[in-house]
């Protein structure tokens, strides 16, 4: 498990859906809130990513839990929170997973 501390960063053509997170939000599964971009290169960057052309190669998730546990390629993630007690900090959990054989 990663535990990350929430950045958002401001990148155009995000997801419509907004997630709104509060005190009161706990456990919230992002799936259906993001949009994903699998990174076949290898070689994308942040700035690759917040072009506008490759804003439109992002897929809209359709999963609670999306896995892509299957892929070697990095996969870009981008979703929109907006948090409504500013007065609270929050962590953004990603569960990475591997199977072991």
């Amino acid at each position: 498990m990663i535990i990350i501390p929430a950045v958002l960063l401001p990148l155009s053509g995000f997801t419509e859906e907004i997630v709104a997170v509060d005190r009161n939000t706990g456990f919230y599964a992002l799936g259906p809130s993001l949009m994903y971009l699998i990174d076949d290169s290898e070689n994308l960057t942040l700035n690759d990513i917040q072009k506008p052309e490759m804003q439109a190669a992002f897929v809209q998730s359709h999963e609670e839990s999306p896995n892509f546990s299957y892929l070697s390629a990095p996969v870009w993630v981008k979703f929109t929170l907006q948090n409504i007690n500013s007065s609270y900090s929050y962590f953004l959990e990603v569960d990475a997973y591997k199977e072991v054989q």
